[in-house]
């Protein structure tokens, strides 16, 4: 699950080739092209080659110049260096396609690492047919590739969520002013994930993104995916002089957190609820406990 520029620009060879790639009009030949404009940071073409909802998504969170000057540059980095097709699948329907390569790119967590290498990696590329022309609608790197919506335990608030060797969490409402400076546009709203780790427990690891194509934290409301804005951190083990920890979260920027405390600790996120929504919140989150994923839907 990366900033929706970072999603874009993933998702979004040089575009000389276009005439040939619109008249072949295959899966191929559309992300074919679609990593010419990365390359190239054509913001464009980039999303002539989108599908609908990216553009969409895009045309909603990217709307100042220097938001789309970070996209360009963000699409020249993570744009695969190169890449092979190892095998191309079509829907029953033939309207949607999944391409398996094998290619050469830029880790996303190292990108500000001038020391950082480029590395083999396992993608996976889903396209949509709209209007009779392939467009690209998903990229993901690693061993599974998209993979599949996570199998959700459902949960309550306030209710006590077991995890392993012992260790357990429970969401319930939290408290907005708790965050300082982390304002929202619309409607701030707080929600406290309480873990508890036994004495010689697991270790408690977590990722949170502002992108929700890569977020593993987000609140579903009227079919809309609101990450989060903001963190705070109350865990035993990370307390400076006594005082919890508050991060504004960044466009673009992954935050992640691995810690093993004994007792009791809290992680505080921020969400910015658009005023024109109202209704059911229904929260996601996946944390990770010694390896293994646990994901939670919070009615």
């Amino acid at each position: 699950m990366r900033s929706t520029l970072a999603s874009l620009a993933l998702l979004l060879a040089s575009l000389a080739f276009a005439p040939a790639i619109q008249a072949q009009n295959t899966p191929e030949s559309a992300y074919a092209g679609w990593v010419a404009a990365s390359k190239a940071g054509d913001l464009d073409k980039m999303l002539a080659l989108s599908s609908k909802e990216k553009v969409d998504e895009f045309n909603k969170d990217i709307t100042t110049p220097e938001k789309k000057a970070e996209v360009r540059e963000l699409a020249k980095l993570m744009a695969p260096i190169s890449y092979k097709v190892k095998k191309t699948d079509l829907s029953k329907d033939g309207n949607k396609a999944s391409l398996k390569l094998d290619a050469m790119a830029r880790d996303f967590f190292t990108l500000n690492d001038p020391k950082a290498k480029p590395q083999k990696e396992n993608i996976e590329v889903r396209l949509v047919k709209e209007g009779g022309a392939w467009k690209v609608d998903k990229q993901c790197s690693g061993q599974d590739g998209c993979g599949k919506e996570p199998d959700w335990v459902q949960g309550a608030w306030g209710k006590t969520l077991p995890l392993a060797k012992g260790a357990t969490v429970k969401a319930v409402p939290g408290k907005a002013a708790n965050f300082g400076g982390a304002k929202a546009k619309g409607k701030a709203y707080a929600v406290d994930l309480v873990f508890t780790l036994p004495e010689n427990g697991p270790s408690l690891s977590y990722f949170l993104h502002r992108s929700p194509t890569f977020a593993e934290f987000y609140v579903m409301m009227q079919g809309e995916t609101l990450t989060p804005i903001a963190r705070r951190e109350e865990f035993p083990s990370s307390f400076s002089e006594g005082k919890p920890e508050v991060q504004t979260l960044e466009e673009g920027t992954s935050y992640s957190r691995s810690t093993g405390f004994t007792g009791t600790g809290t992680l505080s996120l921020l969400f910015d609820i658009p005023k024109e929504l109202k209704g059911e919140k229904l929260l996601r989150f996946i944390v990770t406990v010694d390896d293994e994923k646990y994901p939670f839907e919070i009615r």
